[in-house]
């Protein structure tokens, strides 16, 4: 009986070590209206493509991002909103490969657990 006293005494003594120890916790919850959307931009079917411009936004921030501008088939982006309704959002795009535009959108919620959302974005024709 002793020796599970012993056992039970150094548990404890290693969880209380462990809850002194800096943690890396997310920087957002489900609270949080801040999400940062990233991805890859690519021309997708376009015949030799190349991203010339790439355009983000929601209603809720009103007014037009511009990501990128280059002359690779794809780009990485990122984006940050930061009026993310509990709701979630629809974030609306214009992607431009050799100058032409195609257009979408995709919904955004805010995250479970951290602040970050990935979204992969094609040119369609």
């Amino acid at each position: 009986m002793k020796r599970f006293g012993v056992q039970a005494l150094v548990v404890a003594a290693a969880c209380s070590v462990l809850s002194l120890l800096p943690t890396t916790s997310s920087q957002a919850t489900v609270w949080d209206p801040h999400v940062r959307v990233q991805g890859t931009a690519s021309c997708g079917s376009y015949p030799n493509g190349k991203v010339t411009g790439l355009w983000l936004w929601t209603s809720q921030e009103g007014g037009r991002w511009y990501g990128y501008s280059g002359t690779s088939y794809s780009v990485s982006y990122s984006r940050d909103f930061w009026n993310v309704p509990t709701s979630g959002t629809t974030v609306h795009y214009d992607i431009y490969c050799n100058g032409i535009k195609s257009y979408g959108t995709f919904g955004l919620q805010r995250p479970a657990f951290g602040a970050t959302a990935t979204r992969n974005i094609w040119w369609k024709y």
